[in-house]
């Protein structure tokens, strides 16, 4: 099996709870305000193309709307056409396949950009893009052995979108803390053919 692992990395169910918090310069968490929950996702329409990844991604951003005692939700509006990443009031998710957000040949499978404002207390999140390396990457949903799994990279994007970081040391200029949990969703990299069930 190819065990090549690929770098999960954040521009802005196993052991849900092991993550660092993103923060401003001032210690305050990076967070979305209650009124701008559920955070509703805009998938890209070239998702229909392919059977069972919305469904992964679906299930990936569900497993953090069953967080208990958390008052985040998730939830999904009408599909889009935008296909790039950009404050424009729209939480998209895209599969790029065509490298027009990536280098050929890099690590990166997938990153979450958040757009923030504020300051100290008042610092929060208004809007999270989600873009997938469908070109140097391609999802997996059923543990395919070359594919990287696309609920568990849902799961570990949409909780940048929360505000979390990665467990362990994560290397790259990343936040990262606590113990290292391969198993843990928030966990820096993957393997193909891994899955998150």
């Amino acid at each position: 099996m190819n065990k090549r692992v690929i770098f999960l990395i954040a521009l802005s169910t196993a052991l849900l709870m092991s993550f660092s918090v993103f923060t401003d310069s001032s210690g305050y968490p990076r967070r979305y305000w209650v009124e701008d929950i559920p955070l509703t996702i805009r998938v890209h329409e070239s998702i229909n193309e392919h059977e069972g990844w919305l469904d992964a991604v679906v299930d990936g951003a569900y497993q953090w709307n069953e967080v208990a005692a958390s008052y985040w939700e998730f939830d999904f509006g009408d599909f889009t056409t935008v296909s790039s990443r950009q404050q424009d009031g729209l939480n998209l998710m895209y599969f790029d396949a065509n490298y027009d957000n990536f280098e050929p040949g890099g690590t990166v499978i997938a990153f979450s950009s958040t757009f923030t404002v504020g300051s100290g207390a008042s610092y929060h999140a208004v809007e999270s893009d989600f873009i997938y390396n469908a070109a140097g990457f391609p999802p997996g949903v059923n543990g395919e052995p070359d594919r990287i799994d696309l609920q568990g990279t849902a799961a570990h994007e949409f909780g940048h979108h929360l505000g979390l970081g990665h467990c362990g040391d994560a290397g790259n200029d990343q936040p990262g803390l606590g113990e290292v949990f391969p198993d843990a969703v928030m966990y820096y990299a993957g393997i193909e053919g891994d899955t998150m069930t």
